[in-house]
């Protein structure tokens, strides 16, 4: 590039709460500063896959297997059992999980779950009735926010909706990891490290909110 700052197209892979709420603004403003870099976020609910070159950054749930790729731990966040106070206020009162069970419940459709990490909810009760499922965790929300029942969010996307309420936080809370990896031709890839470098600062920036 003419300016000799980073040029050319980076595409991310990441799951779609984090790299939608966390990075998509956060990366839009980095193509403003790099007005020769150009970024693909790669939203999707599935596994993008390095060896076939889907993505140049994959952020992920699973740390990766292949000790050939380069990886770092990004950051860990907690997720917790939420409801609307409305709903909430129209059920019995949640003091034990015993007292899930009569709940309807919303959360991702098992057969389309790309990471055994988001099998949460049946950790704490066995469902009688989900009310509502989807392959995407900010349609999970909507749903939890409308009323249709209680559901599994990560809390840097629940907590700040006065609508919602964490459910029975001291036993329904969950911590996962987040994972940065790439592959080791691109490590040198001006372009890339500047996304990579860029990633990792916003992750350490945000630290306090995905552990709230």
């Amino acid at each position: 590039a003419a300016s000799g700052g980073p040029s050319g197209l980076v595409r991310v892979g990441v799951s779609e709460g984090f790299g939608t709420l966390i990075l998509a603004p956060h990366l839009a403003r980095l193509t403003q500063k790099h007005p020769h870099l150009s970024i693909d976020l790669l939203a999707l609910p599935r596994m993008l896959h390095l060896s076939r070159r889907e993505a140049d950054i994959v952020i992920s749930l699973d740390r990766p297997a292949r000790d050939t790729v380069v990886t770092s731990k990004l950051a860990d966040y907690h997720l917790f059992l939420y409801g609307q106070r409305e709903y909430l206020a129209r059920k019995p009162l949640v003091q034990t999980l015993a007292d899930l069970v009569p709940h309807s419940f919303v959360n991702y459709v098992d057969d389309q779950l790309f990471t055994r990490e988001l099998q949460l909810l049946e950790t704490l009760c066995s469902p009688q009735r989900y009310s509502f499922r989807s392959t995407s965790i900010l349609a999970q929300y909507t749903a939890v926010r409308a009323g249709a029942g209680l559901g599994v969010l990560p809390a840097f996307l629940a907590d700040k909706d006065p609508l919602l309420q964490r459910v029975l936080p001291e036993q329904a809370r969950f911590t996962r990891t987040v994972w940065m990896s790439m592959p080791p031709e691109l490590r040198s890839a001006g372009r890339v490290q500047t996304v990579w470098r860029s990633i990792q600062a916003v992750a350490q920036a945000q630290a306090g909110d995905l552990l709230r």
